[in-house]
């Protein structure tokens, strides 16, 4: 998307149905960081 931030992810799904089972971060580091203010 033109407009969007650009970041990677990795999802994971069923190719015949489409659902979805995960999404994250492609980067290692951008997945800690997002974990670390999930937290808070």
């Amino acid at each position: 998307h033109n407009n969007g931030c650009r970041m990677w992810i990795v999802v994971e799904r069923d190719t015949m149905t489409h659902e979805i089972f995960s999404a994250e971060p492609a980067h290692p580091g951008v997945k800690a960081q997002l974990e670390k203010e999930a937290a808070k």
